[in-house]
């Protein structure tokens, strides 16, 4: 008995050192394992810094090395594509930025967060906030190993609109792109382009016989939101306008950096959104025509940095129509009268009829112009 007693001693020994040891492997291979996650995170977040600093810093060099083969294979297929298109194809902003414009100096990456990581096979998603001095955007990069290094594999791009969060999947969006067949897509293109959907305009919605300024902003908005519900850029100030103009209503206070001014009195509006010394300001205001029967709508967006104008893609000043009879509003153009010009800015008349032309030159001084009102459109004096 004393035998045996002790015989199973020795075999409970060697089974807690047997157990003991696994523990302590199984310990080495979670170091391990944390020790390349962590290397791997400190990789990944370095790729996407030095990402932003070659945009920023270095323009000329190339960026393929930060992407994938898949990436950059899709993208030239979709750049193939886009160059057979007499119109603004796929890409009509930059694909790291969102940029409409030139990029840059500087560019900073903040709240960079993991979502996914693995290590074993090479995959890690990523959510951060690229702040520049012009904008700041919400994206997330899906990243692959490929030839031993960290590349961006997808772009997901990411909005917010009444505290909704949508997302972009660039890269499944450009493979549904390249899948669709070419003469569909330019019948839709040149549908989507007709004049004769611009000219049939909009119904204004009012509660009297007369719509106030901000009957025309409210219909005018739900439009062009409707409108260009595909170009996220241009529509995020007429959303931003149209929440704050919900807000304004409902007695709650704006969002940071924000300011709204409604004067039904006097027919205008303007709204002005500060963000990092980026401003975004945006006019209305309406007369009324001579003929008894119409009134002049104009809408007055521009961008500026430092106090000076940027010249975005969607800034300038657009004149609309309306027909008190049928309630529509519809583009005007006005013969001779130029309003798209990249040197001049416009202030809208909140009291008077006259708008101000301000030239911005070359050696940084401005002069002044004004297009006068006669009633039924302007000229210049």
């Amino acid at each position: 008995m004393r035998h045996l007693v002790l015989l199973l001693s020795v075999v409970g020994l060697l089974m807690l050192s047997a157990c003991g040891g696994e523990k302590k492997k199984q310990a080495e291979a979670d170091d391990a394992m944390t020790q390349k996650e962590t290397e791997a995170m400190e990789s990944i977040v370095d790729h996407i810094e030095e990402l932003y600093e070659t945009i920023a810093k270095h323009p000329e060099r190339s960026l393929k090395p930060f992407a994938c083969h898949t990436w950059w294979d899709a993208v030239e297929a979709v750049e193939e594509r886009d160059a057979q298109l007499e119109e603004i194809g796929f890409f009509n902003e930059d694909l790291w930025t969102q940029m409409q414009d030139s990029n840059p100096d500087e560019f900073e990456v903040r709240d960079l967060q993991f979502e996914e990581l693995d290590v074993e096979e090479g995959t890690a998603l990523v959510d951060f906030v690229l702040w520049s001095p012009i904008q700041t955007v919400h994206q997330k990069f899906r990243l692959c190993q490929e030839e031993g290094e960290w590349r961006v594999h997808d772009i997901i791009r990411i909005y917010e609109y009444d505290g909704d969060e949508s997302h972009d999947d660039l890269l499944e969006e450009m493979t549904h792109y390249l899948a669709e067949p070419f003469e569909e897509f330019e019948e839709e293109d040149d549908e989507e382009e007709a004049p004769q959907d611009l000219d049939r305009g909009f119904r204004v919605n009012c509660q009297g016989e007369n719509p106030g300024i901000s009957d025309f902003a409210g219909s005018y908005l739900a439009y062009m939101i409707d409108a260009d519900d595909d170009c996220m850029e241009g529509v995020i100030l007429y959303r931003d306008l149209h929440q704050a103009m919900k807000r304004q209503e409902k007695g709650l206070p704006l969002a940071d950096g924000e300011t709204l001014t409604i004067d039904e009195r006097n027919g205008y509006l303007i709204y002005e959104k500060n963000e990092d010394g980026y401003l975004d300001r945006l006019e209305m205001c309406f007369w009324n025509e001579a003929d008894g029967k119409h009134k002049l709508f104009a809408e007055n967006r521009w961008a500026f940095s430092s106090g000076k104008p940027i010249i975005g893609q969607y800034d300038g000043l657009s004149f609309y129509r309306y027909d008190n009879a049928t309630k529509m509003m519809a583009p005007y153009y006005m013969d001779g009268l130029d309003v798209g010009s990249g040197t001049r800015t416009y202030t809208l008349p909140r009291t008077g009829k006259d708008i101000v032309v301000t030239m911005w030159n070359d050696n940084g001084t401005t002069s002044q112009e004004t297009l006068k009102w006669d009633g039924h459109g302007f000229s210049l004096r």
